[in-house]
């Protein structure tokens, strides 16, 4: 043993909440130990059993009974530790025990002055034998994803007590105690594993606690006011977001100001108006202008604005207004631009989150930040709010492709809702995990790449020649992701098609006519061979015969415009949209504006259709197959787009 775990005495904090029938077992096991614990205290938070006898039993071998009503097992926490004072802290529930050796086993641990934690192997007992392995060697990005450490495992009074972890917003639903451990370790502080097993107690009131993705420990103690009186509250009644407390995070928010003077103010109003809490934000805008007026114009609103923590860089990564170049001619130093930029941002980040967003995309909505947080889970490496692109009609940062002939007959492969896709995208509007950062590879995706499938029943269009800093982003992040056994990103990314955001710059489009309730299908037609049955979520189609349609009378301008179908069906379908002007059908058609190849998986799926009229157009009509067919049409959108992206050409 060495010198400084010989010198660490511990206190062992036993919080109990009607669970005198376990009690004395767990107060036993502490008082067994081969190396004596310091201090015993049991926290009885508002015990209505035997609870306190069970405690003043013991009071003649030292052990001290304080009652509390608090209901917040954190809080229980939070007293003990105020009312002890020994240099190592244990937090045992009631219902658990420690094996003889566990501070003896444990507690040379704190031999490297850097250990703040000393965390263990779990081995259930009653109701269950099951035994719970947990990572050999700590690994902070691990923890922030996965929770690992158990409650009862040892800390540092000084580096829990310099945590804070006290005072932060703990929310009912949450991970009380992985929220204290990732608050501990956040930083500095390392953590070790010990060889003796904590014995967790399965039964009734445990058992039925599900695991988070299969890898929370099921040390977690979560309580809820209920009848008056406190019941256990279970996983499944829980969402990742509340579980992990995200609600409480600082995140970095990193946006690189390429000089944009006119878009500057419209920036400035949406960082005032988002609503992730100011003070949880760590704002770092780098200014890659070279702009005297416009930093002085920024840094003006820097210094008056209510955000904790705003840094404001000046960084020369290329030429002034390089982002606004012919990106024929520039793409390979904006590219190089790009780089620079997000390795410093690597080497600067501390925060567990950070969220990404240009200078020139607008989120939908103030509240992004906390949306794209919901759809995190433990093996989500990132979430993306998409946005149109300048240069391509399938006009999404996230350009999924099932084949090549999809880009080139410009099919916008949008999707509905939040879903996963491959690891592709861009950093428009994205929020991401620390570990993203750090150990990805911002560098060109080599010249003789070529179509490479990623991940199974997916394609990314990796053409040679086409190099692209963010491609080598997600590919060198699928590769990690690959060399973490059971803790690897098993979805790499999300994106929220809810939270489309604005690409300043980008085909702009403003609605003409949703049909969504039971009501506005009212105004559709059956012409041929066709039945329509209103339902709560769309309308149901039934193609009784060859080439069935329907139609609705509308009104819209001349020019571009596009049509947005959300549907599903049980069988592949190929659908056409038709339109009518005061002439007659017609317009510059081309098979790829109006036709629709919709898979029959039952899924909703969402498909887009741009086409372009000389005159206004008066009717739409929609020819679901060109068969006998039933297919479900949940939403369809009729909008007016001001201009379509120039395609890119290769330079």
């Amino acid at each position: 043993m060495s010198v400084r775990s010989d010198v660490l005495d511990v206190s062992v904090v036993i919080i109990c909440h009607n669970y005198g029938r376990y009690l004395a077992e767990a107060i036993t096991s502490v008082l067994m130990q081969r190396r004596p614990a310091k201090e015993i205290v049991v926290i009885d938070d508002a015990s209505t059993d035997d609870t306190p006898e069970v405690a003043k039993v013991f009071a003649d071998r030292g052990v001290r009974y304080h009652r509390v009503e608090t209901g917040n097992v954190q809080e229980n926490r939070r007293i003990g530790a105020e009312i002890t004072e020994q240099a190592v802290l244990c937090f045992l529930d009631a219902d658990d025990r420690l094996p003889v050796d566990y501070l003896s086993a444990g507690l040379p641990g704190f031999t490297d002055p850097q250990v703040a934690v000393v965390y263990s192997d779990m081995q259930s007992f009653g109701a269950s034998d099951a035994y719970k392995r947990y990572p050999e060697q700590f690994d902070r990005e691990i923890l922030q994803r996965v929770n690992y450490i158990h409650a009862a495992s040892l800390v540092l009074r000084t580096a829990l007590m310099d945590a804070d972890a006290w005072n932060v917003r703990i929310e009912l639903n949450s991970h009380d105690d992985w929220y204290m451990w990732r608050r501990v370790l956040r930083y500095y502080w390392q953590a070790v594993k010990q060889p003796a097993l904590y014995q967790y107690r399965e039964h009734e009131g445990s058992a039925k606690r599900l695991r988070l993705q299969r890898h929370s420990p099921p040390s977690n103690k979560c309580w809820r006011a209920g009848d008056g009186n406190l019941v256990a509250q279970t996983y499944h009644e829980q969402h990742y977001f509340d579980l992990a407390n995200l609600v409480a995070e600082t995140v970095t928010l990193f946006i690189p100001l390429s000089g944009r003077t006119e878009q500057w103010p419209s920036l400035a109003e949406f960082l005032e108006k988002q609503t992730w809490p100011h003070d949880q934000i760590q704002l770092v805008l780098m200014d890659t202008s070279q702009s005297d007026a416009f930093h002085e114009m920024v840094r003006t609103w820097a210094a008056d604005c209510d955000y904790a923590d705003v840094r404001l860089l000046r960084y020369v990564v290329g030429p002034p207004n390089l982002a606004d170049h012919d990106r024929v001619q520039t793409q390979a130093q904006v590219r190089a631009a790009m780089r620079q930029m997000y390795c410093y941002l690597s080497s600067i980040l501390v925060t567990p989150y950070c969220w990404i967003l240009e200078d020139d995309v607008r989120p939908p909505v103030p509240e992004v930040c906390e949306q794209l947080l919901r759809s995190m889970g433990p093996h989500v490496a990132l979430v993306s709010a998409p946005h149109r692109s300048r240069y391509q009609r399938a006009a999404n940062s996230f350009n999924v492709v099932h084949d090549r002939s999809n880009r080139r007959k410009g099919r916008d492969r949008a999707g509905v809702g939040v879903v996963e896709v491959p690891a592709t995208g861009g950093f428009g509007c994205v929020v991401m995990r620390r570990e993203c950062l750090k150990q990805a590879v911002f560098a060109d995706v080599p010249d003789e790449a070529t179509l490479r499938v990623i991940r199974p029943g997916w394609e990314l269009d990796l053409a040679a020649g086409n190099q692209d800093y963010e491609r080598a982003f997600f590919e060198h992040l699928t590769e990690l992701a690959q060399e973490r056994g059971p803790y690897v990103f098993r979805q790499i990314v999300k994106v929220d098609w809810d939270m489309e955001c604005l690409h300043i710059g980008a085909p702009f489009y403003s609605v003409v006519k949703d049909w969504k309730t039971e009501k506005d299908w009212d105004s559709w037609k059956s012409l041929l061979r066709i039945r329509l049955s209103k339902l709560p979520n769309g309308v149901k189609i039934v193609g009784v015969g060859a080439d069935p349609q329907m139609s609705v009378s509308v009104s819209a301008p001349a020019g571009w415009k596009r049509v947005v179908i959300v549907c599903k069906s049980d069988v592949d379908v190929i659908a056409h949209f038709y339109w009518a002007t005061p002439a007659g059908l017609g317009g510059k058609q081309s098979s790829e504006t109006c036709r629709l190849e919709i898979e029959g998986n039952s899924v909703s799926s969402r498909h887009v259709v741009h086409f372009f009229t000389d005159e206004p157009i008066t009717e739409l009509r929609f020819d679901p197959h060109i068969g006998p067919c039933e297919m479900v049409l949940e939403s369809l959108t009729l909008e007016v787009v001001d201009k379509l992206p120039v395609e890119k050409k290769d330079p």
